[in-house]
Order: structure tokens, then C-alpha cells, then sequence
């Protein structure tokens, strides 16, 4: 799900064309047409993001009851400011940027990094399944603090160990692009054949755009292909 939203963020600047085409027929209908549907579509970018900020607001409050069941009561206020004040630094930032910014480049940014994510996900999922595996032949818990399939094992590093809270960013990383101090066969592959796929499928969506564009801007290649 993460890849075909990130891989269809690259279609941004069709997409924003086909919006522009469509809000301003709406804006241009508003006056002719004082159906309850008309009127409500002036107001759906207000109501979109005003929506989306209270499903947002839910999300965080039930993850913040989550947390208070694990850490003190006292350690949440002084995060829950700082989540705030980081989330209105960025939105203000976000605001007062977004006429300067390229809205293709943000987009192309985005997707990358929803790409690494997607691909820790995907190494997630196979390592789990291997574990999984392993911990019936052994016939108990396998973890990445040593117990692991030797008859797949690419690397297993004594260090790096995104398990070990003192262990510096690296659980980090195993959150945002799934690292692990220990690597098998199946995961080294099944890593680089999801980019292997990502990429395929970039170039597919490339050649098919210029194609489109081309049509387009060509009314002969647009008549035959209505024609046929």
C-alpha cells in the first residue's frame, strides 16, 4: 500500500493539472448551479484538511494513553509540548514555504523516503517469517540477540544491534528502514528485488507519461487514437 501511494505521489505534476482543470470548472459552476452539492464543493479543501487534522488528533491521543501505561505520568506532558510545538513549526514552515517550494520536488523527496520505509516493511515481513520458521525447528523463541537460522545467515554482527537500547541510532533506523544486525538470504534478496521492481516500475510509469504527454500535444496521434 505504501508503494503504490509513493509511486502514484510521482504522478504530482499530471495530477495537479487535472485538479486545477476540474476546481476551477467547479468555481466557474458555483454561481450558475445553488444545488446543496455545489456549494459544498467551494468548501472541500477546507473541510478536507480540517478532517484530516482531527482524525490526527484522535490517533495521537490514543497513542499518548498507550504510552502512560509504560512511563511515568510525568515524563508525558513535557513530550506531548514538544510534539506539539514540533508539529506547528513544521506546518508553519510547510505554509509559509509551499508557494516557494516545487511541489514535484516535494513529492519526488516524499516518495523516496516512503520507498525506504516500504522496503524495511517488506525485509520486516520476510525476517518474521523466517523467524517464525526457525522457532519450530528449535522448538523456541528465536531473536535477533543471537538465536538465528546459520544455514541462511548472510551477517550477523555483534554490533549494530537495533535491540540493544544503548546501541545509539540503530533502532532508529531498524524503525524507519528496517536495519537489522542480522541478514539472511531471503532478506538481502527479497530487499533488492523489491527496488528491483520500484525501479522497473518508475520507468514503466515514465515511458507511459511521455507517451501520454506526446498524444496530447499531438492532435494527429490523438484522432487515430480515437479512431481505432
Amino acid at each position: 500500500m505504501i508503494t503504490v501511494m509513493a509511486l502514484a505521489m510521482l504522478k504530482s505534476q499530471d495530477m495537479q493539472e487535472k485538479w486545477r482543470g476540474k476546481l476551477s470548472a467547479s468555481m466557474d459552476n458555483i454561481d450558475k448551479e445553488q444545488t446543496l452539492t455545489k456549494r459544498s464543493g467551494k468548501y472541500a479543501l477546507l473541510i478536507l484538511p480540517l478532517i484530516t487534522v482531527l482524525r490526527e488528533g484522535l490517533e495521537a491521543m490514543i497513542f499518548v494513553g498507550g504510552v502512560t501505561f509504560q512511563e511515568e505520568g510525568k515524563a508525558i506532558p513535557l513530550a506531548a509540548i514538544c510534539g506539539l510545538l514540533a508539529g506547528a513549526l513544521v506546518g508553519f514552515i510547510i505554509y509559509r514555504g509551499g508557494s516557494r517550494l516545487t511541489l514535484h520536488r516535494f513529492f519526488v523527496a516524499s516518495t523516496c523516503f516512503l520507498l525506504f520505509i516500504a522496503a524495511g516493511l517488506f525485509t520486516k515481513a520476510i525476517m518474521a517469517f523466517e523467524m517464525d520458521k526457525w522457532n519450530k525447528i528449535v522448538g523456541g523463541d528465536a531473536d535477533d540477540a543471537g538465536s538465528y537460522d546459520p544455514r541462511q545467515n548472510v551477517w550477523a554482527l555483534t554490533c549494530c544491534n537495533p535491540n540493544d537500547p544503548n546501541a545509539g541510532g540503530w533502532q532508529f533506523l531498524n524503525a524507519v528502514v528496517g536495519w537489522s544486525n542480522i541478514a539472511s538470504v531471503g532478506t538481502v534478496t527479497g530487499y533488492c528485488m523489491y527496488w528491483v521492481v520500484v525501479i522497473v516500475s518508475v520507468v514503466f510509469m515514465q515511458i507511459k507519461g511521455k507517451r501520454a504527454r506526446a498524444e496530447a500535444s499531438s492532435p494527429e496521434l490523438r484522432d487515430e487514437k480515437i479512431a481505432a
